[in-house]
């Protein structure tokens, strides 16, 4: 939440940048002495690169964000789904030893119901 803060916060900087050096630009236009109005439209120039560098900077910033916040997004569900799996493994065993225990048990109740025969009759 705040890192989105941030990235609106900045978007919204290098707008108020781009409003003034048009507005700067605007003015120096209309500067009626010819070498100010060369010397503020070289300048003007200037600002409109260094801003269009940082806008570059900002882009390319929020697409490595974005694709890094993917990456661990799909990160996470391959984590999850490992885990998922590691669990049903889990479960599986404990389903194979619950059956093989039951199995065990049967055999124990048949036994045991042998010998009370056996001693029923002698």
């Amino acid at each position: 939440l705040q890192s989105k803060n941030s990235v609106d916060e900045v978007d919204e900087m290098l707008k108020q940048g781009e409003d003034l050096v048009k507005q700067m630009g605007l003015e120096a236009r209309g500067m009626d002495d010819a070498v100010v109005k060369r010397d503020l439209l070289s300048k003007v120039k200037e600002y409109k690169a260094q801003l269009a560098n940082l806008r570059s900077e900002y882009d390319l910033a929020t697409l490595i964000k974005v694709d890094n916040d993917s990456y661990n997004k799909s990160s996470s569900i391959v984590d999850a789904q490992s885990s998922v799996r590691s669990q049903n493994e889990t479960l599986l065993n404990a389903q194979s030893a619950i059956a093989e225990t039951e199995g065990v048990a049967m055999g124990i109740t048949e036994d045991l119901s042998r010998q009370r025969e056996t001693i029923n009759s002698a």
